[in-house]
């Protein structure tokens, strides 16, 4: 396996990939249609918040989604769920690993390696996991961009 499947398979049973969304308003994201396809055991939402003021965003959404197995086309189903987070408009969604959020970091370079997947409104998403993809360039050049877009 590579890194990125390791990592979402820390626990030994399932495959938990974390999808951070940044949207200025109520999300309008509707995970449910995954959870009949390619053995997605749960959906589990979150709310991330600090103060207002504190940083220039202060709630980020987290969605949890827990698989038995790797499905088939894994890397296409988690950029047509990015694809799907970034439909709302001004919104920014990425793929990171369990841990690794916070308010002070999002998107940022120290990030690189831990962000394997990102998307915006009116993009496509891109996902990288194997640990030669070509993809973790296009992610890396994104992050910037995005980061800027909700910071």
């Amino acid at each position: 396996m590579s890194r990125v499947l390791d990592a979402i398979g820390w626990n030994g049973y399932s495959f938990v990939v974390i999808i951070f969304l940044a949207v200025p308003s109520h999300p309008s994201l509707d995970l449910s249609r995954f959870l009949y396809h390619r053995n997605v055991k749960s959906i589990k939402p979150f709310v991330l918040e600090v103060e207002p003021g504190e940083f220039p965003i202060s709630r980020v959404y987290e969605y949890d989604l827990e698989f038995d197995s790797i499905p088939e086309g894994f890397d296409d189903l988690l950029a047509a769920v990015l694809d799907d987070a970034c439909s709302q408009e001004d919104a920014v969604a990425w793929l990171s690993f369990e841990g690794c959020f916070n308010f002070g970091s999002i998107l940022t370079p120290d990030m690189e390696g831990e962000i394997y997947g990102v998307c915006a409104h009116g993009e496509e998403a891109v996902v990288a996991l194997s640990d030669n993809s070509p993809q973790w360039s296009k992610i890396s050049e994104k992050m910037k961009s995005y980061r800027n877009r909700i910071i």
